[in-house]
C-alpha cells in the first residue's frame, strides 16, 4: 500500500462520510479522518464572506493615512532651532567684539628680529638624527604684548600694586616700573614685565581686569627654524670634537697632533657661540615681554555724560542677557529635539505594529 492509495482513501471517506476501506488500517485512518473533521471548529459565517473578499482582492491592504501635518510641525521646529542657534552666534560675534568697546581687538603683527646663525658642518654619523628629532618637536615662538589700562586718579596707586601682584603670581619679573601721582597733567605709569610664555593668556587677562583696556596688542614671531638649525650644528660641532679627541689620542707624530689641537680650539669657539645663541633663544621663547601702559581715566562731566554712559551699560547688560538665553536655549534645544525626533519615531513604528497586526 503507497501513500496515494492512503491519500485515496482518506479522501473518499470524507466524500461519503463513512469509512468503507476493508483494510484494517486504512478503516481505522478513514475514521481517524472523519473524527479530526467532526471535532475541527466551524468559522463564522460573516468570517467566511470577509475572508473570501479579502482572497478576492488578493489580500490588498488598505490605503494607510500620512500626517503630514504632524511632520512638517517637526521640520518647522527644527528650522526654528537652526535659525536660533544662527542668531545666538551672530550676538555671541558681536558680544566678543564690542565687550570692551574703547580697547583694539588683539593683532597679531610678524617681528623682524634677526637670529644669528653659523654655518652647520655635516654631520658624520646618523646617530645625530635621533637627537635632532627630539630638539625639533616643540615650536619656539618669541612672543611680546602691549597693553594701556586706564585706571581713576585715586586708584592708580592700587592698580599699580595689582599690575606687581600679578607678575609675582605667574612667576614673572618687573624689568622696569615708573609711575606718577602727582597733582600735574600727566598722571600715570608703564611697567616693563616678563612672565613665563605658558602664564602670558592668564596674565593678559588678570592684569585686564585691573582697569579699563584701552588697548592690547599682541605679536609673535616663529624662530623654530633657526633654533632647530643651531641645535643641528652644535650637535655636528659636539661630534666633530668627540672625533677628533680620539684622533688627537691615536696621533702619529707631534705634526698631527698639533693640527688637531688648533682645530678643537676652533670647535671650542664655535660650540661656545653656538650655545650663548642658543641660550637666548630660549630665554626669549621661554618667558614674553609686556608692556603695561597705565593712564588716568577722565571722569565724564555733565548730565548728557552721565545718561550716555548709563545708557551704553544697560544696552551691554541686555545684549549680555540676550546672549546668555540663547546659549542656554541653543544649549537645551537640540536635545529636545532629539527627544522629540524620537519620540515620533517611536509613535511610528507602534503605529505600523498595530496596523500589520490588525490587518
Amino acid at each position: 500500500m503507497t501513500s496515494s492509495d492512503t491519500l485515496v482513501a482518506v479522501d473518499d471517506a470524507l466524500a461519503r462520510g463513512r469509512p468503507d476501506a476493508t483494510d484494517p488500517e486504512l478503516h481505522e485512518l478513514q475514521e481517524i479522518a472523519l473524527a479530526l473533521r467532526a471535532d475541527a471548529p466551524v468559522p463564522d459565517a460573516a468570517f467566511v464572506s470577509g475572508l473570501d473578499a479579502r482572497v478576492a482582492r488578493r489580500f490588498e491592504r488598505p490605503a494607510r493615512r500620512r500626517r503630514l501635518p504632524h511632520r512638517r510641525a517637526i521640520l518647522a521646529v527644527a528650522a526654528g532651532i537652526v535659525a536660533l542657534v544662527a542668531i545666538g552666534g551672530a550676538i555671541s560675534g558681536l558680544i566678543g567684539g564690542s565687550g570692551r568697546p574703547s580697547s583694539t581687538p588683539d593683532v597679531i603683527t610678524p617681528a623682524a628680529k634677526p637670529v644669528p646663525r653659523s654655518p652647520a658642518p655635516a654631520a658624520e654619523t646618523l646617530s645625530l638624527a635621533g637627537k635632532a628629532a627630539a630638539v625639533q618637536t616643540a615650536r619656539r615662538v618669541e612672543r611680546d604684548a602691549q597693553l594701556t589700562l586706564a585706571a581713576p586718579a585715586d586708584k592708580l596707586d592700587d592698580v599699580a600694586n595689582g599690575i606687581v601682584q600679578v607678575t609675582d603670581r605667574h612667576r614673572g619679573v618687573v624689568l622696569d616700573s615708573s609711575l606718577s601721582t602727582g597733582t600735574g597733567s600727566a598722571r600715570g605709569g608703564s611697567f616693563e614685565l616678563r612672565v613665563p610664555s605658558t602664564e602670558l593668556g592668564q596674565t593678559l587677562r588678570d592684569l585686564s581686569g585691573l582697569g579699563e583696556v584701552r588697548s592690547r596688542t599682541q605679536s609673535g614671531h616663529d624662530v623654530t627654524g633657526p633654533y632647530n638649525r643651531l641645535s643641528d650644528a652644535l650637535t655636528a660641532a659636539r661630534l666633530e670634537r668627540r672625533g677628533l679627541l680620539r684622533r688627537l689620542a691615536h696621533a702619529s707624530s707631534t705634526a698631527e697632533a698639533d693640527r688637531i689641537r688648533a682645530r678643537l680650539d676652533e670647535l671650542s669657539a664655535e660650540i661656545q657661540g653656538l650655545s650663548g645663541n642658543i641660550a637666548d633663544i630660549r630665554r626669549r621663547t621661554d618667558f614674553t615681554r609686556i608692556s603695561v601702559t597705565l593712564v588716568e581715566q577722565r571722569q565724564a562731566k555733565g548730565a548728557l555724560g552721565g545718561a550716555g554712559d548709563a545708557l551704553r551699560g544697560s544696552l551691554r547688560a541686555l545684549v549680555g542677557a540676550t546672549a546668555v538665553t540663547l546659549r542656554v536655549v541653543a544649549a537645551v534645544l537640540p536635545f529636545a529635539l532629539l527627544a522629540a525626533l524620537a519620540w515620533a519615531a517611536t509613535a511610528g513604528v507602534r503605529r505600523r505594529r498595530r496596523e500589520a497586526v490588525l490587518s
